[in-house]
Formats: C-alpha cells, sequence, structure tokens
C-alpha cells in the first residue's frame, strides 16, 4: 500500500490544515481552540452572499429588459417561471430559483425576489436592498480576481483570456 501526503502551502493556514488532515481530523478540528467547531454558520454566510449574487445578476436584468421595481416586488415565483426570457435570463433565473431553493424558503414565500428568509421587500426598502445585494456581488467578483492576481502572480501562471 502506498502513503500519500497532502501538503497546503502558501496559504494562512497552512500548519493548522496539514497537521489535521496528517492526524485524520475533521476541517473544523484542525482548529480547535481557534472556533467552536461549527462550520454551519459560516456555511449559511457564503450561500447567503451566493444566493445576493445571483439575485443582483438577475434583478439587473429584469430592470434593464422592462421591469419596473414595483413588478419585482409583487412578481410570485409562479409569475418568475412563466416569463419569457431570452437565453441569458434563462440561466439567471435558473441559477438564482436554485439559491432560494438552497436556502430552504418556506412553502408560503410566494413571491419571487425576497430576501435571504424568504421574507417579501417592500417598496420603500428595496432601493436600500439593491444597494446592499450589488455591494455583497461586487465584494466576491473582487474578492476572486484578487485571489486570481495572487495565485498567477505566485506561480507564474499565464492568465487566462477574459
Amino acid at each position: 500500500m502506498n502513503d500519500v501526503q497532502v501538503t497546503l502551502d502558501n496559504h494562512c493556514t497552512s500548519e493548522e490544515i496539514n497537521h489535521g488532515v496528517t492526524e485524520g481530523k475533521q476541517f473544523s478540528k484542525s482548529f480547535e481552540g481557534q472556533t467552536t467547531g461549527n462550520l454551519d454558520e459560516l456555511r449559511r454566510t457564503f450561500q447567503i452572499k451566493a444566493f445576493y449574487s445571483r439575485q443582483d445578476r438577475l434583478v439587473r436584468y429584469l430592470l434593464n429588459n422592462g421591469f419596473s421595481k414595483e413588478n419585482l416586488i409583487q412578481m410570485t415565483l409562479q409569475d418568475l417561471e412563466n416569463i419569457t426570457l431570452s437565453e441569458e435570463g434563462f440561466e439567471l433565473r435558473d441559477k438564482y430559483l436554485q439559491k432560494k431553493q438552497e436556502l430552504n424558503h418556506p412553502n408560503t414565500c410566494i413571491y419571487a425576489i425576497t430576501d435571504p428568509d424568504g421574507n417579501s421587500i417592500s417598496l420603500d426598502d428595496l432601493s436600500d436592498y439593491l444597494l446592499g445585494i450589488k455591494t455583497t456581488r461586487l465584494s466576491m467578483e473582487f474578492n476572486g480576481h484578487y485571489c486570481r492576481g495572487l495565485l498567477e502572480a505566485r506561480y507564474h501562471l499565464e492568465k487566462p483570456n477574459s
């Protein structure tokens, strides 16, 4: 039988992760004393950020294609599923609905555009809400570009065609 040793290098927690892997620990146990050991809250945070990102893309698509803010807050899930969309819109809608489903929105949630808990958004709150989800999406995109840039520089990788 062959043994394999995996080593994570150039990461801020390389030491903890490498030790945990070597010891056969669960990922969360690699950080004992540094965390509560429960990653559910962190996972939920990332699910919500992904929800916001997909929601922002869909909402901006709909607003750019003739839907008003009033249409958005009144649109039901059934309305959203029944509207005719371009290929881009179809893809944005399906990805968004997938995230809504992953967040386990209650069956009583009838509105298409909701907060991460499935609650409707009022017209008075919509502008601030849209600004918040756009900010979250842009932050995620920036972090992704930043990390890819660091990897390209660190490992002398060729920049992919954009």
